[in-house]
Order: C-alpha cells, then structure tokens, then sequence
C-alpha cells in the first residue's frame, strides 16, 4: 500500500493537481511537456482526463468526464512565467460557458456564478489568449 501511495504522490505533483470536492474546485499544474500535456485524474464521484496544449499565443486546457459527474465552481491552470491571460473563451461540450477569471502570478483562476454540474461525456474547454507580460 505505502509503495502505490507514494508512486501517485509522484504523479500528483507531475500533474500538480489540487482538488476540493467541497468547494467544487479543480486545479492542474503540469511540470513536465507543458506544450503538450496530458493525463488522467480522479476525483470523488469521476475520472477523466485533463489536456493542456500551448500554440503561439493561445493555451488551451480541458477535462473530459469518462465516469461520473463532477460540480465545479472554479478550475484553476498555470501558465507560463513570460505571459499573464489577456482574454478567456469557455465552453462546455462545445456550448459556450460564461467564466470570469482571476491571474496571480503564474496562475489563472476561472470561476463561474453558478456550479456547473459536469457528467460524463462532458468537456468543459477554457481556451486562454496570452500576451507577454
């Protein structure tokens, strides 16, 4: 048990995943292949996968349910330390979602006013202009 525990500690901190279910909260932090990135996550009552890619001036990042149903409030995604977010489009299956978004640092924060309840089959897309800082 302790040698699988400790082998997705190594793997949570590659993806730098945050999640609280409570406050319906998401987050993902690549450490590695930042261009292109992916990888499967789980939460309490889901699992999918999360994708970020990065071309010119646009980073586009994506969680797609395989199981389950997750609530979110807010998903957070880091950029790159040379730029900060100039403009946010999101949508959910290809339906346009209205999210605002908050930058600190090298992060961006996306929350909605009200909770979005994801099942599976749904991909909630944030596709992040960028501008040199």
């Amino acid at each position: 048990y302790a040698r699988a525990m400790s082998s997705y500690g190594v793997f949570i901190a590659i993806c730098g995943f945050e999640y609280n279910g409570s406050k319906g909260y998401i987050a993902f932090a690549p450490r590695i292949q930042k261009s292109y990135f992916s990888v499967a996550f789980t939460a309490a009552e889901c699992w999918g996968t999360f994708q970020q890619t990065r071309k010119g001036s646009i980073q586009t990042n994506s969680i797609e349910l395989k199981y389950g149903k997750l609530k979110l409030n807010s998903f957070a995604v880091a950029l790159s330390d040379e730029y900060q977010a100039a403009a946010l489009d999101s949508n959910i299956s290809g339906k346009s979602v209205k999210l605002s978004f908050k930058q600190s640092n090298c992060r961006i924060t996306c929350s909605s006013p009200k909770t979005l309840n994801l099942k599976k089959g749904d991909k909630l897309t944030l596709r992040i202009k960028l501008q040199g800082k």
